[in-house]
């Protein structure tokens, strides 16, 4: 029986099955899991309930809903596509376990992003997670990040045919591209990807609850000749998707000359896998998807005959371990490194007493290379905003109002840091330093469609000045920064976005400036050479309107209680337009006046819009 026991700053690297692996039996309490180091594992960490059938306290049917273990800190890397970073097992029922709390850890798996398996051994079910989509189903591992690095076990030294795909940009048309049931639907869309991409979408399981869609294209391949295969996916909702190449001889079967699963999700993703053809056949591209995961965007299919060279993980891919009881330095090897906190690294490292570090190759010319993706921001929202000192009130914190965990989540927006928290002691600080709320930064791509890259929730401070949930100015993120629009958001007051894509990495962007060109016409509220997000989208549609259908002022009267106008509430609200923590109607400092003022003040008629693409 094992409690309150900590498992602390250990590494475990090279075997053939976990790396750590906590079993619980029915009274298991108190454990900690911190700062661990495993590489190379078959499975870096498992976590199961096994135990319980057997163990201290046992007592039919074994199921515990949850356990309050902490798992906090730990380098979770799989150097190898056939890894795992975490797998879960829920053994006693059909319910997942809850095995305590997850937060801040690292999930590197460059070879396979789709690294953290739940297996529930009682249901028979099985599901894999990226980081991010774990995150949001699981409301886990706030903090945790992922490689940045999406690689391939074979690199191309040459091309031996031009692409065999001759349909697979859709710039004009989707023709040709199709597949069963007859119910899926394929268009050709702008939303997403390049120059019009290829929509899937799958409605329902009327007919049947997988999507098979495949090419019009046949190419020839040859038995144990070397294919690569590319494309982009992106999409609105999480998902996997099948994707690999088909002979015409298998078309009866649900045999395939190679398939692979890969996620998709906000992110845009440039995919690149390699397969040795098991036939001679007339092949075409194949995409599969359930109705439960039921649309995505797909673009640039392309199809090579390569000529290949196997990739050795453990060369880019590097554990330095320092088994002496003083600090060693170890030299770091050739060529441009970095450790799994973006930190690029120089000739050597310093190693603590027992200790480990992770590093992989950046691939690129030199150090140079951007090995983290963040983003600076300045910004105030108008509601809030004191124009004459330019500092915003912080009413909401010294009410103890502001949600420790991320509001945006449960609004409806798909955030990489789904669940992210805020300490007691952030929400202590005063002055022009303290919290104001939450917001979120929105990175959006240079395409046609200004298509949402990523999204992350962060903090603005009663200077302006947005942080990450950690404190630091530069909010990080899965994607390069550089090279996409910014878009800042508020629960209720109305969106921004740049103009121009961020030049660089860890650009700062003060939207408080007259001189930050932004998006649109009259984007911003302007007072005094100051800007700040015009307040009052109260119902959150990127629209404020004071009259007519769906406006943002009855929905304060109906917070108050709809009979007596000077009736006030307390509480986080999107009816607090002010932001002071009372939802007013009438009187002084009420919060209907900024709905008016924000329209115009004088045609009360006038409707202001978000200036979004």
């Amino acid at each position: 029986m094992i409690k309150n026991t900590v498992v602390q700053r250990n590494t475990v690297s090279n075997c053939l099955g976990s790396g750590l692996h906590v079993d619980h039996t029915m009274v298991s309490t108190g454990n900690q899991i911190r700062d661990n180091v495993l590489f190379n594992n078959k499975v870096q960490l498992s976590v199961s309930d096994y135990s319980n059938y057997n163990g201290p306290g046992a007592t039919a049917p074994y199921h515990v809903a949850t356990f309050n273990g902490v798992y906090s800190g730990n380098v979770l890397y799989a150097a190898g596509a056939d890894q795992l970073c975490m797998k879960q097992y829920s053994v006693y029922s059909p319910n997942a376990v809850d095995y305590g709390t997850f937060s801040n850890n690292k999930y590197f798996s460059p070879y396979e992003e789709l690294s953290i398996l739940w297996f529930n051994t009682n249901s028979g079910v099985q599901k894999l997670f990226t980081l991010e989509r774990w995150q949001l189903e699981r409301s886990e591992d706030a903090g945790s990040t992922r490689s940045p690095l999406r690689s391939s076990m074979y690199t191309t030294l040459s091309e031996i045919s031009g692409n065999l795909m001759t349909s697979g940009t859709f710039d004009a048309n989707v023709a040709g591209w199709g597949g069963w049931p007859t119910n899926a639907q394929v268009t050709r869309d702008l939303t997403y990807l390049d120059n019009g991409a290829l929509k899937a979408f799958l409605p329902n399981n009327n007919v049947y609850p997988e999507f098979s869609m495949r090419s019009p294209d046949l190419f020839s391949v040859q038995n144990g000749q070397w294919y690569r295969m590319r494309f982009s996916i992106q999409s609105n909702v999480h998902g996997v998707v099948r994707a690999g190449v088909k002979g015409s001889t298998q078309l009866t079967s649900g045999n395939t000359i190679h398939e692979r699963k890969v996620p998709f999700d906000g992110q845009r993703r440039d995919m690149e896998f390699y397969f040795q053809s098991t036939l001679t056949d007339q092949g075409m591209a194949q995409f599969i998807n359930t109705y439960t995961e039921p649309q995505y965007w797909l673009d640039n299919v392309q199809v090579h005959r390569v000529q290949v060279q196997p990739v050795v993980p453990l060369q880019d891919h590097v554990l330095l371990v320092n088994d002496q009881a003083t600090p060693q330095v170890l030299s770091i090897p050739t060529g441009c490194w970095s450790d799994v906190n973006g930190v690029v690294q120089g000739a050597t490292a310093t190693i603590p007493a027992f200790g480990s570090k992770v590093i992989y190759r950046i691939v690129g010319s030199g150090c140079n290379v951007v090995s983290q993706h963040t983003v600076g921001a300045k910004v105030f929202l108008g509601g809030a905003l004191n124009w004459g000192g330019g500092v915003m009130r912080s009413d909401l914190r010294s009410l103890g109002l502001i949600p420790t965990v991320e509001p945006y989540t449960a609004l409806g927006l798909s955030l990489e840091n789904a669940g992210a928290t805020v300490t007691s002691t952030m929400l202590q600080v005063t002055g022009d330093q303290a919290i104001v709320d939450w917001v979120v930064l929105e990175l959006r791509n240079a395409d046609a469609g200004y298509s949402v890259a990523a999204r992350k929730a962060a903090l603005v401070k009663a200077n302006g000045e947005v942080i990450s949930t950690d404190g630091t100015s530069q909010v990080l993120f899965s994607v390069p920064t550089a090279g996409k629009h910014l878009v800042i958001r508020h629960r209720n007051h109305l969106p921004a976005m740049t103009a121009a894509p961020l030049s660089a990495n860890a650009a700062v962007v003060d939207m408080t400036s007259l001189n930050t060109t932004l998006y649109g016409i009259e984007p911003l509220q302007t007072e005094s050479g100051k800007r700040a997000l015009w307040p009052g989208d109260v119902n959150g549609n990127g629209a404020i309107k004071y009259t007519g259908l769906v406006n943002d002022r009855d929905p304060v009267l109906v917070a108050i209680g709809s009979v007596i106008p000077s009736s006030t509430v307390q509480g986080y609200r999107a009816e607090d337009i002010n932001l002071d923590g009372w939802t007013k109607y009438s009187g002084p400092g009420n919060d209907r006046d900024f709905i008016l003022y924000s329209v115009g003040g004088s045609v009360p008629t006038t409707v202001r819009l978000g200036q979004l693409p």
